[in-house]
């Protein structure tokens, strides 16, 4: 069949004759879309924070390797396929991981205070910041990454296809 979706091999000038997803399934795939994404893009910053020294600034710059660039791979395969309900997934887990490194950081910083473990070798505002600044981050690479075509109204959509 060259024209599945007509089911017939003649071609129809009138957009109304092409068929369109239901609203319902419109709406399975979205809300799947954000849940999935949002669960990856949390599991791949949270991970890497289980296994490097997050006391240290070279553990850190581990954990942005292992982590945060992965994530910024991920949400732009993400906000490209599926518009904003990927960029809504990828921001969805980001943020969530951004708690989980602030609340790992600032647990790093009152184990300073036991004098056998080592102490954190970066300063006190860094544990607020961070957070921040990579919610910016995902923030403005999600907003850079979504497709134009999401920002259409049906018309203009319906426009486009009869030129």
């Amino acid at each position: 069949m060259p024209l599945d979706p007509l089911r017939t091999d003649e071609k129809r000038d009138d957009p109304a004759a092409y068929p369109r997803k239901d609203f319902e399934g419109q709406m399975m795939s979205g809300c799947m879309t954000i849940g999935l994404g949002s669960v990856i893009s949390y599991v791949l910053v949270a991970w890497p924070l289980f296994f490097v020294p997050e006391y240290s600034i070279q553990g850190l710059l581990q954990w942005a390797g292992l982590g945060v660039v992965p994530l910024l791979i991920f949400g732009a395969v993400l906000c490209r396929r599926f518009g904003l309900a990927g960029a809504a997934g990828f921001v969805g887990g980001a943020i969530p991981g951004a708690v989980f490194l602030y609340l790992r950081l600032n647990q790093t910083l009152a184990r300073g205070l036991i004098p056998d473990l080592p102490k954190a070798e970066y300063p006190e505002s860094w544990v607020g910041f961070l957070p921040l600044l990579f919610i910016l981050l995902c923030l403005l690479w999600a907003g850079f990454l979504v497709p134009g075509r999401e920002f259409r109204t049906e018309a203009e959509q319906d426009s486009d296809r009869e030129s």
